[in-house]
């Protein structure tokens, strides 16, 4: 039977399903270093195959870069939870990694300081992931609206949760396919509407 590590989260009042969720996450990320990470087809990563240095320094070097590879899919599982809280979120928000900012983006529970932090990211991805989000809010997809890149403002047209206003100040964008695409989701929020 395996015990599931018990530790601090070091976040101000954080709650024990803050606890509970890092833990489970911590215990799948420890399973995941113990057997299948530092092992592939039965021989261990760690091996330096033969024309390689076998210096000691290389073997720690091998080691670190498996364990921030296991830190990043660790802050990935974290931020693909739907349980995880918003401190948590609010957290891996800090990260330097694209794969885990652009699913902080896209977390329906994003607290509303940080997704006005990611609407203005330097990353298109990260700002396209932010569009997609179906608990954002009219300020910032105000400013999504009128970010500089189209692919921001087509994937914020293709949103069936973005207010109607946004849809109708995106009809008139300079870019075709972005007042397209706002037009047909105006037009199908409109048909469902006349349906219910």
């Amino acid at each position: 039977m395996s015990v599931v590590p018990r530790f601090q989260t070091g976040i101000p009042n954080a709650n024990a399903n803050v606890a509970v969720t890092l833990s489970r996450h911590l215990h799948k990320l420890l399973l995941n270093l113990q057997g299948r990470a530092l092992f592939k087809n039965g021989r261990s990563r760690l091996t330096v195959p033969p024309e390689q240095d076998k210096s000691p320094t290389t073997k720690r070097a091998q080691a670190d870069e498996i364990l921030k590879e296991n830190i990043v899919r660790f802050q990935i599982t974290m931020a693909n939870d739907a349980c995880t809280s918003e401190h948590v979120l609010a957290l891996l928000a800090s990260s330097e990694h694209l794969a885990v900012l652009t699913r902080v983006a896209d977390h329906p529970r994003c607290p509303e300081p940080v997704l006005r932090r990611l609407a203005s990211h330097p990353q298109v991805e990260v700002r396209c992931a932010l569009a997609q989000n179906p608990s954002l809010s009219p300020d910032v997809a105000m400013i999504l609206a009128m970010d500089m890149a189209a692919s921001v403002r087509y994937t914020l047209a293709e949103s069936y949760t973005v207010h109607c206003e946004i849809l109708s100040m995106l009809i008139e964008d300079e870019s075709p396919y972005v007042a397209c695409r706002a037009a047909k989701t105006l037009y199908r929020r409109n048909e469902e509407l006349s349906c219910n």
